[in-house]
């Protein structure tokens, strides 16, 4: 890894300020979300908007932006961070990472295609500011994380990705109990297909970790890995999608 810096002190602690306000953002956001599951309609605010798969991870994301920050004012000063806290950040980079690439394909190639066919309305929200930089910024910024401070993963950590999978489709069982509705219908286990998007979740999630992790450690074994950083930040963009597609476009 790169030694200690204020630029990468600085780099994060922007980060975590970015991600953090625009986290309270969306729960201060009095504009309703509407969650559609099987013709019934629920519209869900502050607190409620976090049931999405992608606010989970970017919860996840700020969470380690501000124990990295700390990790980095420890080090710029000399000092070495707690034991704990370091190991709360890895743990948050090893979730928070493999999934950046998860959600902004599954948003760039599943969710607004199927959008731009179905409701091509909900493709100007998918557009929005906000959902951009939870999508294309998650996956960009961590890119650039990794590529600057080089953060580690441990191979038999693989198992985070699945008890994080299984953390929130629990947690959809649950809301569903409570509202009648899930946020996603390959979720709803009466779904005929819901076995196999199950399995298909948990191997695109550890199939990422498996990713990142050779990337990392390729990244931590290499002083100057400028085509390999290169090719990693155009994977990343290669992922985000910036305007509607034509059929969307048409139907607006």
């Amino acid at each position: 890894p790169p030694p200690p810096s204020l630029a990468l002190l600085a780099f994060r602690a922007t980060a975590a300020a970015a991600w953090v306000a625009t986290l309270v953002d969306s729960y201060a956001d009095t504009r309703g979300l509407e969650i559609t599951h099987r013709g019934r309609v629920v519209t869900v605010r502050h607190s409620g908007r976090f049931v999405t798969f992608t606010l989970w991870c970017n919860c996840v994301f700020a969470c380690y932006w501000l124990s990295a920050t700390a990790c980095s004012a420890y080090a710029v000063a000399d000092g070495d961070a707690p034991a704990w806290l370091s190991a709360l950040s890895l743990l948050l980079w090893e979730v928070a990472f493999p999934l950046s690439w998860l959600v902004a394909a599954v948003v760039s190639y599943v969710l607004i295609p199927v959008a731009a066919k179905r409701e091509p309305a909900k493709v100007e929200i998918l557009l929005r500011w906000r959902p951009q930089f939870l999508h294309n910024g998650y996956v960009l910024a961590a890119a650039l994380e990794a590529l600057l401070a080089r953060p580690p993963m441990v191979w038999s950590h693989l198992p985070l990705m699945v008890l994080f999978g299984m953390t929130y489709i629990a947690f959809a069982w649950l809301m569903h109990a409570r509202l009648r509705v899930y946020a996603y219908i390959f979720i709803d286990p009466t779904f005929s297909w819901a076995p196999v998007a199950y399995v298909a979740l948990m191997l695109a999630s550890t199939g990422c970790f498996a990713g990142c992790c050779a990337l990392t450690q390729h990244l931590g074994e290499t002083q100057a890995p400028r085509a390999t950083g290169a090719a990693m930040l155009a994977a990343a963009l290669g992922t985000c999608t910036w305007r509607a597609p034509v059929a969307a476009r048409s139907k607006l």
